[in-house]
């Protein structure tokens, strides 16, 4: 099944069952919500066998004590478990309290990389920590509401069905998510303080006879602010943006393009003038007004696959043609950019 289909059966699935309504009617305490609406999500939303492949009440505790037990354990091609899952009554907030209990089943189940902690509702996906062995990332890797859910975080809730899931690749993709967060902390954390070593290092490059005494320090420091960082930041852009040398635009590029175009401008509401394009290795961005910014979208076509990046949103394509599908956001996000 493709990862389109399996998205749209995903999101049938959902829709054929009323989870609020059963939530506010029938759930009054923990057990009814796993029974009506977590154990119905395992199942017939994600795919596993609640016969074969879920264990409830799974010893997650060290030798013969028993007081750490998990709500549910869930096994994939192997008797050993890879989800731990920790449930909650539907309607009770879910915290950062509960992700710390969540967190202690891992420590005894080291073949376990992927927690959930819910109310029948909200889903919280954690993956445990490649380089710190047992111990969940503190911050969820994806957030979904089975009543509010964007097709970015369908398409993400796909990556844990039965089917397809990769636990090495899903915690693979887990650690960069959080490396990258925890880089530009640093990074946002480094200009805000500039230290001894940044500033020794920008002067070197201005004049390497230069020392870094108190007053050239204090001008240094007057340089670093949001301006100077802005500029730079707009340069690398378009620096890594012209850097299109020995890239080869293909055909379905070419025709995707033309069909974006074509639509853009049936509105009436664009110059076709103003719509462009700039290839880079790996995408192809929809631009207006010549500027690197200014992304309509961004179009991904390797070998077998296609994939449409639209405000910060993507959609699997089985056709060119299925672009059309897409045409309200393509305007919608035009319009911010050109109007």
């Amino acid at each position: 099944m493709s990862a389109l289909n399996l998205s749209s059966n995903i999101k049938r699935q959902i829709n054929k069952y009323d989870f609020k309504d059963v939530g506010e009617i029938r759930c009054r305490n923990e057990a009814q919500t796993k029974v009506l609406l977590i154990e119905p999500f395992l199942t017939d939303i994600l795919g596993y066998d609640i016969r074969t492949e879920v264990i409830l009440e799974y010893d997650a505790d060290f030798g013969d004590r028993t007081s750490k037990k998990v709500d549910y354990a869930i096994t994939v091609n192997s008797n050993k478990p890879i989800i731990l899952i920790e449930a909650k009554k539907y309607g009770e907030p879910i915290g950062d309290r509960h992700a710390g209990q969540l967190n202690n089943y891992f420590v005894n189940t080291p073949s376990a990389k992927i927690g959930i902690l819910t109310n029948g509702i909200i889903y919280k996906f954690y993956l445990t920590s490649s380089f710190n062995h047992n111990i969940l990332h503190p911050v969820p890797f994806l957030t979904f509401d089975v009543t509010d859910y964007s097709d970015s975080e369908l398409e993400a809730v796909c990556k844990f069905h039965r089917r397809v899931i990769e636990p090495n690749i899903l915690q693979a993709e887990s650690d960069e998510k959080v490396f990258a967060g925890l880089f530009e902390k640093a990074f946002y954390e480094e200009l805000c303080s500039p230290s001894d070593e940044l500033l020794k290092s920008i002067l070197t490059r201005i004049d390497s006879s230069q020392r870094l005494m108190p007053k050239m320090r204090e001008r240094l420091l007057s340089l670093v602010n949001p301006f100077s960082v802005k500029g730079v930041s707009d340069r690398l852009f378009e620096d890594s943006s012209s850097g299109n040398t020995g890239i080869e635009t293909t055909d379905e590029e070419t025709k995707a393009y033309h069909f974006i175009k074509a639509l853009l401008i049936q509105t009436k509401k664009f110059d076709s003038s103003r719509i462009s394009f700039k290839d880079f290795k790996g995408h192809l961005n929809v631009i207006c007004d010549d500027r690197s910014r200014n992304v309509i979208c961004s179009l991904y076509f390797n070998s077998g696959n296609k994939r449409i990046l639209i405000a910060g949103v993507e959609y699997e394509l089985d056709t060119i043609e299925d672009i059309f599908k897409h045409k309200k956001d393509l305007i919608s996000n035009a319009k911010t950019l050109m109007l």
